[in-house]
């Protein structure tokens, strides 16, 4: 490290150096000025240019998520007006209270709950599932 004696001296020398040169130090710190008003600018415009890019950016993904918002909002717009006509309303009052319209006949089917445990599961199966042995036995002996 330098000396505060020997930096001063430089600084001195660097003086006398300039006024034999004709260089005044106003016109040294006002060209210093504008370079540091220079340099701020620029970064400024830099930065500046940065954030609308990515702002464009966020901007086109916020697009997208509306017009697909706008779609869902014309299908759940059909639906509601699906849902308060009178054609839904006479169908799920048919559905719902097994009304009927004029010469239709309603039917009731009962079904024993036993019917559906009937039907083997070994019949109703995946092959890709179903172990080898047991589609053997399905083949060869019928269970």
């Amino acid at each position: 490290m330098q000396k505060p004696l020997e930096i001063k001296g430089k600084i001195k020398s660097f003086g006398s150096k300039l006024k034999g040169k004709n260089i005044s130090v106003k016109f040294l710190l006002f060209d210093l000025a504008l370079l540091i008003i220079i340099v701020t600018l620029t970064s400024n415009i830099y930065r500046a240019y940065n954030d609308g890019v990515r702002n464009l950016g966020r901007l086109k993904i916020e697009e997208e998520k509306l017009i697909k918002l706008q779609e869902e909002n014309a299908k759940l717009s059909e639906e509601e007006n699906y849902y308060k006509s009178i054609e839904f309303r006479k169908a799920y009052a048919r559905d719902s209270l097994n009304l009927s319209k004029e010469g239709e006949t309603l039917y009731l089917v009962i079904r024993d709950e036993n019917e559906e445990d009937a039907i083997e599961e070994d019949l109703l199966f995946d092959p890709n599932t179903v172990n080898k042995s047991k589609q053997w036995k399905l083949l060869i002996l019928g269970r």
